[in-house]
């Protein structure tokens, strides 16, 4: 990896393997303008917003230039600012410009940078056609009006994602991001899992907003209104409303909703024992019957959506339970059942949760009795799932993000552990020997080690320093691989086993 010293607005910044100069810039504290830039997918290049220039004059977008030792470059000049206000003129010019209406208003990174750069005016007319809002998701609206083209979307679903839902269509000024055969997005594959809309920086692509049915469900006499919090929901709100992280700020929470007109207040964890009862009872059922194994349990509806579309020969796989959610909202729609008789009102239950495929969740049918679903709404979070949003917002950078992000994958009386991605070995070291102990603390016998292929070349440090540390380095055959590497995609990691 490149190593060397930059000039960056005169400042002297020393570099050390960063793969751009983009990643250069805002180590030296620079905020730099990017529309389609996301350090954990590729690079783009398509907004142009991050050019800088030279000591010859020569403008190049920083997050396609490779550091070198000695280059000089400004971030802040007059050719720069009379460019970048000439993309975001032209980028307004072609996007719906209700913004007081719009669902990302205040939140909009369009928006944001136009005020940040003096727009003030658009000279030129919009000339593209009017689309047809998308609202085919359960969980998803698509409004190609305010698409301005960066790819962000396209490339969260196919690299991080691997589902390839959306794509560009036709070329020129007729270019527009749509399923293929420009479909509804609620006839494609789409697990709704909304990393599209985390991604994407304007209100192209936003979560289905169904607050309005809260309020009129709240207003009604003749409703029982019973919402269920999800455990990380305590925490993001508080965030959301400037509290510190990690704050846990339940009891705001639950006194905003009764003021609001809530009835009546529970936690999911409730749903969630009920689940790891339910779960066991299942195991140890296989158990007697000798499979199928291995048994893959999950509360994500977007990964259980995933298997059923992509890996249809994992279903037998699969836990039947429900999730917390459904499990916790089919005990509340009995206990309530005989209540409705007694004072004739209805119970309407709504759910706080933090997964935007929730929303599909609750609208299945195999949650639905006599036409009714068990959740009647579920409203998600004001968290953002972007991490890039995540360091604008809070200065947190990914790899302090990324700190704890090690999971571990337990088998029979084994534990796999996924190297995390953290950039320093030290960091490392103290990361995953905490986790490795905690195993064992579970009477675990055996810790083994699979690499994580997005580690590259600091993959191997890590690993002998794993093997250090006294744990076995595991590599299996191929299709014993197979079967470990889909018991970690079901841990939300994208790893490739024994690489």
């Amino acid at each position: 990896m490149a190593k060397g010293i930059m000039y960056i607005d005169g400042q002297r910044v020393p570099f050390d393997g960063e793969k751009n100069v983009l990643a250069v810039i805002r180590k030296a504290g620079i905020d730099m303008p990017t529309f389609c830039y996301y350090s954990e997918l590729s690079v783009y290049g398509a907004c142009r917003m991050c050019v800088v220039e030279d000591e010859r004059g020569k403008i190049d977008a920083s997050c396609s230039m490779e550091p070198r030792d000695g280059m000089v470059i400004r971030t802040n000049t007059a050719r720069l600012l009379k460019h970048r206000r000439m993309i975001l003129e032209l980028m307004l010019s072609s996007h719906c410009r209700d913004c007081t209406t719009c669902e990302k208003n205040g939140s909009c990174r369009l928006q944001e940078l136009a005020l940040r750069f003096g727009v003030r005016h658009v000279r030129f007319k919009d000339t593209r056609p009017h689309y047809e809002i998308d609202t085919s998701s359960p969980a998803i609206v698509r409004d190609p009006n305010k698409c301005i083209l960066c790819g962000d979307c396209i490339r969260v679903c196919e690299e991080m994602q691997g589902m390839g839902i959306l794509n560009f269509a036709h070329r020129g000024s007729d270019l527009v991001v749509c399923p293929a055969f420009d479909r509804k997005l609620g006839e494609t594959n789409c697990i709704s899992c909304g990393q599209c809309a985390a991604a994407c920086p304007t209100g192209a692509i936003t979560i289905f907003n169904e607050i309005g049915r809260g309020w009129r469900a709240l207003h009604d006499p003749k409703k029982r209104v019973v919402f269920q919090i999800a455990p990380a929901v305590r925490v993001a709100v508080g965030e959301a409303f400037g509290l510190e992280p990690g704050v846990n700020a339940i009891n705001k929470l639950v006194s905003a909703l009764k003021m609001m007109g809530a009835d009546e207040v529970y936690d999911t964890t409730f749903g969630a024992d009920l689940t790891v009862m339910e779960e066991a009872d299942e195991f140890l059922e296989r158990l007697k019957k000798g499979g199928p194994f291995p048994m893959f349990t999950s509360c994500c509806p977007a990964w259980v959506k995933y298997v059923e579309e992509e890996r249809p020969h994992f279903l037998k796989n699969i836990s039947t339970c429900k999730s917390p959610m459904e499990m916790f909202a089919a005990v509340l729609k009995d206990q309530y059942a005989r209540k409705d008789e007694e004072d004739g009102r209805t119970t309407y239950h709504i759910a706080i949760m933090p997964c935007t495929a929730k929303k599909m969740e609750a609208k299945r049918s195999e949650f639905q009795h006599d036409g009714k679903p068990d959740v009647d709404l579920v409203l998600r979070d004001c968290k953002s799932t972007d991490p890039e949003v995540h360091k604008r917002v809070t200065g947190v950078s990914n790899e302090k993000i990324r700190k704890n992000a090690a999971k571990i994958v337990k088998i029979a009386n084994q534990v796999i552990i996924c190297v995390p991605t953290i950039p320093t070995v030290n960091a490392f070291e103290e990361e995953f020997h905490r986790i490795a102990e905690f195993a064992k603390s579970l009477g675990v016998d055996t810790v083994h080690v699979l690499p994580y292929h997005t580690l590259g070349e600091s993959k191997y440090e890590m690993l002998g320093k794993a093997y250090t540390m006294g744990y076995e380095i595991k590599s299996l055959p191929r299709d014993e691989a197979e079967v470990f590497r889909q018991v970690v995609l079901s841990h939300g990691l994208n790893c490739v086993v024994g690489g």
